[in-house]
Order: C-alpha cells, then sequence, then structure tokens
C-alpha cells in the first residue's frame, strides 16, 4: 500500500514537471500575472500568452504582434529581406515556394531609443575604398549612406543587455515594393505585358507564426490582396480581383566571411554583381563586376592541387519536389547533375546533387533560404522559371531554385514532333515515349541549372555550328547541336530521314563545348597572386577554340544576325531551306499520320499552327536579319580585332532574293484537305506573305546603320530599287500576273504608300513608326547611325559613378541604337511615282483580272495624291 502510494506521487511529480515544462519557459509561453517591480521586459510579457523562437534572433508572437529582440552585436550588418509563397489563391500571381524578387538588402542601426531600418539601393550596389585614404572611407560612408525604411521605437533591454526589444510586425506585414510576397514575372504577368498592381487590404491580414534559425528569421503571414491587371501598364483588363496569399517574410544574414570575389569579364556568359570601387590619385569611381558563384572550395587543397578529383567542402544540393511526376525525376536529375561532367575536368567531383525532400525529417522546411529546391508548379506557363539569390558584396550564390511548370510537357512534346516529325517517324504519335519527353526535360533543366550555377543565356551558341555538321552522325554526337546549354534550343529541324537512319541526334543530349569554360572561370580556383592575368589569358584560350563564342543578349534593334532563339547552324538561307523541305512534307501527311489519335483534329491543328509559326516568325526572321546586319563582338584593346563587322552587301542582296523568291508560292503552308474538314478560315499563305513583306521594309532603319559603317554599303536606295524591281518583275516585262502576284503587288503598295506618307497631313514627314523609336539603354544619350563606332564614348557619359556603365564593360544586353541620319519616306515617294508610270503603261494593254488589278492600283495612288 505504501509502494502504491509512492508510485502516485510520483506520477503528480512527473505531470507537475511536464506542466511547468509547456508552460513556464517553453516555445509558447503563459507568463505570470504583472508583478509589482517588474522590469520594462517582463511588462512586455506578463499577463499574455507568447509563442518564442530562438535562433539569430529571438521572436515572440504576442498578442498579433512580432516583437524581436534584436541582438545588439547584428547592428551595422546587413542582412537580405525577401518572400517566398508556402499557399496562394491564384497561382499566376506566384506559385508554392517562389520566391519575390532579387532580396532586398538592409542595414540596421541604433539612434538614440530607436532602432533604424536602413535599405540600400539596389542599383548603386556596394561602394569600397581601395585607395587606402582612410577620408575616403568617411566620405564614401556619408555619400552612400542607406536610405531609412522604418524606425522601430526600443520597447525594453533583455536581462543580459546583450539585445534590444523592438516591435517589428510592421516591417513583416506591411506591403511595400521591397517587402512583396509576389514574384515580378508570373503567369498573370504575360511575359512582362501585363503589369500587375497589389493592394493589400490590413483587415484581411493575419499573423500566422514565426521560426528562427541560425541565420534567419521568419515570419509568417496571411495577406488578402485587391490586383488590378493593366495590360501594357495602361489599359485596365482586371480590377481588384481578390487574391489571398500564405507567405513566409525571411530576413537572413548575409555571410560575415565574405566569399572571395572573381572578376567578371565580358566575353565571358557569366552572371556579375556590381560594387563601386574609389581608387583615388585623381580616378573616378569605377564600377567593378564580379562573377556570381558558388562557394566552392576543395575539401583536401594539398590533394587538389596534386591533382586528385576531390569533392567540394560544402556542395550544391538541391531538393526535389515529392510530388513532382515520377517520369520526370530521372531526367531531372540528369538534367541538373550533368553539369558534374564540366566541374571533374577542373578536379571536381559530386558538385552538384539532386536528393527527394527527406521523409520524416520534421526539422526539413522546403520554404528555408537555406535550401535550394526544385519545386513542382501546376501552372500554364510553358517554360521553367528560377530564382537566384547573391550576396551584393561578393557575389556568392546563397540559394537557388527551379520551379517546373505542368505545361512544359506539352512544349516539349509539339516542339520534338513539329521539327522531326518528317525525319524520325516514331514521333508520329498522340504523345511521346518517356525517353523522348525526357530528353527535352532534361535539357531545359539543364539551361536553367546554369542559370542557378551563375551562368547567362548565350543565344549564340548555335550559329557556330556548319548547317551541313547537323546532318552528321559523328558530329551531332560528338558536339551536339549547339556549343552550349545555355543557348535557346530546339530539336534537329534540319536532319533528314536517312540522316536520322544514321545515327544523327535530334536534341542536345549533353553539355556543350562552351559550357565546360563557363565553370572553368566561374569555379575553378587560382592560387596565383594575380588572378586577373590568369583569367585572361582563359579568356584568350576559350576564343581560338572553333566552337566557342559568347555574345551578349539581342537587343530589341536586332542588328546582329547571329543572336536569335531556336536557331541552328550558320546559314540561315541553307538552314531554312532544309527546314522547308521536312516542313513540307509534314503539313503533307501530318493529317494521315495523326487521324487515329487526334478524332477531333485538336492535335493536327497545334501542330500545323506551329509549323506556320516556326516558318515566319522564326525561320523568316532569322534570315531577314542578314539585311542590315552587324555582327557585334566583345572585344578588349589587346586584341587586335574589330568590335563589329558588318553583313557583306553581296550576302545582304542573297538574302533579300531569297525572301522575295519565297513570297512566289506559299501555298504548301496550307493542308487543304485538313481545312476543308475543320472550321472556315482564311489560308495561310496570305498572312504569311504579308508577315515577309513586313520584315522586308522593317529591316530598313538596320539597313541604314549597316550601310553608314560598310565599306561597301549596300545603300537604302539600292534596297528600295531592289525590291521594287523583283516584286514587280512580270509588269516590268509586260508578262500576265498570277493571283499571288497580284496579291504581293498590292501588299508591296500599301507597305510603300504608308511609308511615303503621301496620304498623311502635310506636317508628317515620317511614318509614324520610324519617328526615332529605336532607344538607347536608359540614361544613354541618342547618336545617330554613323556613331556606331562612338558607342563607348557615348555610354562613358551616362554618369561618373558608372551606372550604366555596364555597357562600356559589354555588360548586359546589347545595346539598342537610334538610327535616325534622314528620312527615308522620300525614296517610298519616288518609287510610288514610279509605280504609277509603270502601271499607267501597262493598263492599257493589259487584259482580264491584270487591267482590273493595274485600275485598281491607280485609282489607290490617286485617291492617295488627293488626300495630301
Amino acid at each position: 500500500m505504501i509502494c502504491k502510494m509512492i508510485k502516485m506521487k510520483i506520477k503528480r511529480i512527473i505531470y507537475l514537471f511536464l506542466f511547468l515544462c509547456v508552460f513556464v519557459g517553453g516555445r509558447n509561453d503563459v507568463w505570470g500575472k504583472e508583478q509589482k517591480g517588474s522590469t520594462a521586459y517582463q511588462q512586455l510579457f506578463n499577463g499574455k500568452r507568447v509563442v518564442t523562437r530562438e535562433g539569430l534572433m529571438t521572436l515572440h508572437q504576442v498578442d498579433g504582434k512580432v516583437l524581436v529582440e534584436f541582438p545588439l552585436n547584428l547592428l551595422n550588418k546587413e542582412m537580405m529581406f525577401t518572400s517566398v509563397i508556402r499557399s496562394i489563391s491564384d497561382n499566376g500571381e506566384g506559385v508554392v515556394g517562389q520566391f519575390s524578387g532579387n532580396g532586398t538588402v538592409f542595414t540596421f542601426m541604433r539612434i538614440d531609443s530607436v532602432i533604424q531600418a536602413r535599405v540600400k539601393v539596389p542599383s548603386l550596389g556596394s561602394m569600397k575604398n581601395i585607395s587606402g585614404e582612410r577620408a575616403v572611407d568617411q566620405a564614401l560612408e556619408q555619400s552612400n549612406k542607406p536610405g531609412i525604411y522604418k524606425t522601430f521605437r526600443i520597447l525594453a533591454s533583455t536581462p543580459d543587455e546583450k539585445a534590444v526589444v523592438v516591435d517589428m510586425t510592421s516591417f513583416f506585414l506591411e506591403h511595400t515594393s521591397y517587402t512583396s510576397p509576389f514574384p515580378n514575372y508570373a503567369g498573370n504577368s504575360m511575359f512582362g505585358l501585363v503589369f500587375r498592381n497589389h493592394k493589400v487590404q490590413p483587415d484581411r491580414t493575419i499573423l500566422c507564426g514565426i521560426k528562427a534559425f541560425s541565420n534567419n528569421i521568419v515570419v509568417t503571414a496571411e495577406q488578402g490582396y485587391d490586383v488590378d491587371q493593366l495590360f501594357m501598364g495602361s489599359m485596365l483588363v482586371k480590377k481588384d480581383e481578390k487574391v489571398s496569399v500564405v507567405s513566409d517574410k525571411i530576413l537572413m544574414l548575409l555571410p560575415e566571411d565574405v566569399m572571395r570575389v572573381r572578376k567578371a569579364d565580358s566575353r565571358v556568359g557569366v552572371g556579375f554583381v556590381k560594387q563601386a570601387t574609389f581608387a583615388g590619385g585623381g580616378d573616378k569611381l569605377q564600377t567593378s563586376y564580379w562573377t556570381t558563384r558558388w562557394r566552392i572550395e576543395p575539401v583536401d587543397i594539398e590533394d587538389y592541387r596534386n591533382g586528385k578529383l576531390v569533392e567540394p567542402k560544402k556542395p550544391i544540393v538541391f531538393y526535389l519536389d515529392s510530388v513532382m511526376p515520377s517520369v520526370w525525376v530521372k531526367y531531372i536529375r540528369e538534367g541538373v547533375e550533368e553539369w558534374n561532367k564540366a566541374f571533374q575536368e577542373i578536379g571536381f567531383k559530386d558538385v552538384v546533387r539532386v536528393i527527394p525532400f527527406p521523409k520524416g525529417d520534421t526539422l526539413f522546411d522546403a520554404t528555408n533560404i537555406n535550401y535550394s529546391v526544385i519545386r513542382y508548379a501546376p501552372q500554364w506557363l510553358s517554360t521553367l522559371q528560377s530564382a537566384v539569390y547573391t550576396d551584393p558584396r561578393s557575389g556568392e550564390i546563397l540559394n537557388a531554385s527551379i520551379y517546373i511548370h505542368d505545361n512544359m510537357v506539352a512544349n516539349v512534346t509539339q516542339d520534338r514532333m513539329f521539327n522531326t516529325m518528317t525525319a524520325d517517324s516514331s514521333v508520329r504519335r498522340r504523345e511521346l515515349s518517356d525517353q523522348q519527353l525526357g530528353e527535352g526535360i532534361k535539357m531545359m533543366v539543364a539551361r536553367e541549372a546554369g542559370l542557378c550555377l551563375g551562368f547567362v543565356y548565350n543565344v549564340s551558341a548555335s550559329s557556330v555550328i556548319p548547317v551541313d555538321s547537323l546532318r552528321s552522325a559523328s558530329f551531332t554526337q560528338q558536339y551536339g547541336l549547339s556549343s552550349s546549354v545555355m543557348d535557346f534550343l530546339t530539336c534537329n529541324y534540319i536532319a533528314q530521314p536517312k540522316d536520322v537512319c544514321a545515327g544523327v541526334r535530334l536534341t542536345q543530349e549533353n553539355l556543350g563545348v562552351y559550357d565546360y569554360c563557363l565553370v572553368k572561370w566561374s569555379y575553378q580556383p587560382i592560387y596565383e597572386e594575380n588572378e586577373d592575368t590568369v583569367l585572361n589569358a582563359w579568356v584568350k584560350s576559350f576564343r581560338e577554340k572553333p566552337y566557342c563564342r559568347f555574345r551578349r543578349n539581342p537587343s530589341v534593334f536586332e542588328y546582329d544576325p547571329d543572336l536569335d532563339y531556336y536557331d541552328l547552324g550558320d546559314d540561315p538561307i541553307k538552314a531554312l531551306n532544309y527546314r522547308i523541305k521536312n516542313m513540307k512534307v509534314a503539313i503533307r501527311n501530318l493529317y494521315e499520320w495523326y487521324r487515329e489519335e487526334d478524332k477531333d483534329y485538336s492535335w493536327r491543328k497545334a501542330l500545323v499552327a506551329r509549323i506556320q509559326y516556326a516558318f515566319t516568325n522564326q525561320g523568316v526572321k532569322n534570315v531577314a536579319r542578314y539585311i542590315g546586319g552587324i555582327r557585334v563582338d566583345e572585344v578588349h584593346a589587346d586584341e587586335g580585332k574589330p568590335n563589329y563587322v558588318p553583313v557583306p552587301k553581296v550576302k545582304q542582296k542573297e538574302v533579300l532574293r531569297y525572301l522575295v523568291g519565297l513570297m512566289k508560292d506559299l501555298s504548301w503552308l496550307d493542308n487543304r484537305e485538313m481545312m476543308s474538314e475543320t472550321e472556315i478560315n482564311s489560308p495561310v499563305e496570305n498572312s504569311a506573305c504579308n508577315t515577309i513583306i513586313n520584315v522586308l521594309f522593317a529591316r530598313m532603319p538596320q539597313l541604314a546603320l549597316c550601310a553608314s559603317n560598310s565599306d561597301d554599303p549596300y545603300t537604302p536606295e539600292e534596297y528600295v530599287n531592289d525590291l521594287y524591281r523583283m516584286v514587280w518583275e512580270k509588269t516590268l516585262k509586260n508578262t500576265m500576273l498570277t493571283d499571288r502576284d497580284m496579291n504581293l503587288q498590292l501588299l508591296f503598295l500599301g507597305k510603300v504608300m504608308a511609308s511615303s506618307t503621301v496620304a498623311a497631313g502635310s506636317g508628317i514627314l515620317e511614318p509614324v513608326r520610324q519617328q526615332g523609336f529605336y532607344l538607347a539603354e536608359p540614361g544613354a544619350e541618342r547618336y545617330s547611325i554613323y556613331e556606331i563606332q562612338k558607342v563607348v564614348e557615348v555610354c562613358q557619359f551616362m554618369g561618373w559613378i558608372g551606372i550604366e556603365s555596364e555597357l562600356v564593360q559589354g555588360f548586359g544586353s546589347q545595346p539598342n541604337i537610334l538610327a535616325t541620319t534622314y528620312s527615308t519616306s522620300h525614296l517610298y515617294l519616288q518609287m510610288l511615282l514610279e509605280i504609277e508610270q509603270l502601271v499607267k503603261s501597262r493598263v492599257e494593254h493589259a487584259t482580264g483580272k491584270t487591267k482590273l488589278h493595274y485600275e485598281y492600283i491607280l485609282h489607290k495612288i490617286n485617291r492617295a495624291k488627293m488626300k495630301e
């Protein structure tokens, strides 16, 4: 009996102990009632239910507020703020796991009885004094002080006096451009065409929880928004759409051990961060560019320097979403880990790793910024997305995540089918095999993983490959379709049926030659004292390789013919001829190829539309860029090479003849049999012809720019006359016209009349679309087409601090050029008058439809002249 009583007492003691553990000093605390003599710190919590989390800082969730114990030793240190979506009512505004923006850098300063949150201006980056003059440090600090973003009153000091307590609720729950939970690029942004205005509603905002980790703190909140959507920033599409989002607001301490920087070079396709540096000695403030890269260091330096293959101290680990479709998993992993082949070339093994979300690990949180993840994001977008967070002081990549959208499968499937169905009979079915689908997924993921490693797109990579080499089995098996997976690649539309039988590759299956150069530049350790000398030698060796080329992203002006998306080969005419040959067979036969698996025609219509689009908006425009084309290279002074080379006149004339020749017969673009069994629609050949005419006239500004910088110029006058003679060839020969001839002449006449401004008011001297809409980069001065050789000089005046010096140093996209030497309207007016005289001389002896056609032309010209 006594033993039983003792056991009961022990039980009661245990229960009491557990009760005290939970409610006194645990993570979820209920503080005692306020007592006389309580400190200011105790008064904040007495009598209140408190949730506490400890980590980088100690957070308290109390009465709907976030009280933060801000350590004094973290004052004046740089921290990054960002958000990540946990759940959302409209994934067109952002997908689960997606981070917002590039992060905002804050520093926190104590001024008397307040803590100030100060934000650094992102465009300026950080400033560094390398002159050795102490006075400069003070001057730079005063002139580059972060701006005050918020002020928090100090409520109390912690008992150990090592931290102060502030209410940071507003910092985490208010909506500003710095703290928005929404990514800039999302489904509803429609590729940047739609501006989204997010208006937070405080009455629909709820504090959900807090977390703390060793290097960051997290506040979770659900916020309600009214969202406006404006097309092109002006036309209201939707107003006050209700959107709710649960997001983690993250404040992360940037590494205290700043990674050693590595200089970026405009001749290498790597990302960069900017830092303004002051060298003194009368020099102005300069802008330095540091390569963005992960901190990859050998686990054993001695073994590494002795040539042994070693692992990195800290590998790059991507955690793969557990809900990812199982068929994709293998190819996603292969796409990411493909980069390990390049790392092995520089002495590292197993640098990039893909592992599944840990099962049963309660400490793992996919939204923790310390984890890089690959998330499944079901949405209509057919591309992949990624987010990369870097330390702005060094370029060190801290986090990178990839978002894979569901519609990617349809994009990969259609791309593979419409490009290769003629050459490869195995894709003439409604769905690709797992392997065929996987090949496309692998390369899309490899490119996105490249972005996450700090590399940038290289759309010129495919233009170094000879077209006929893409029909060679041995070549494509060794080199693939392009010199880099960072290119926007498509399938091998050049390969013919017999080529596939011989083993020609239809997709890019491995890294390209240039990708190995990228990894070496960014990640191979350099132990020599003068790193810049080593890097410069590397670049020169890269550029000597036959299939290595990097050019900056194309500008809106489109003057470089080698910079285009989804093109293949070094000769666009030869490439398009091969492509048209395959397209004709496909359009003629796909009606039967897909009959059994496409009862409602939806798939066949989609494939035909893709083929038609690829012809007009890719093939034709790729070729047309040679008219007025200027190849621009990234060249340093010691290389002895020209910065730009105009396309030769003979090549431009060849392209013009070729494109006009295409317009003579585009009937093959339509499958008449399928058209008769589907809904009524206009033949595509008419719209395709119109597209080519528009493209030819649109090349005039580029042509003028090229002519003014060429030793043997193809002048606008000569170009217009050549175009005139080709379109009106039969009329000049006084022969009967076909319907296609007449349609082409009417399209041509319409463009000439619009470009001549003959029907416009007397004050209009140029067509509206040619009145100087080609602007240079933001902040740049305008300059004429005679001044392309002075681009660098012009850019030097963009600002003494070098904010736009990316153009000068070769970073960013290629500059847009404003071509305004003289009006071309008089050329078109002269041509219009020549057309009038020509038609007048032919109408009298013409018969039938040709005579009516000529009479109509004269009528339109007379009406236009009467308006003037």
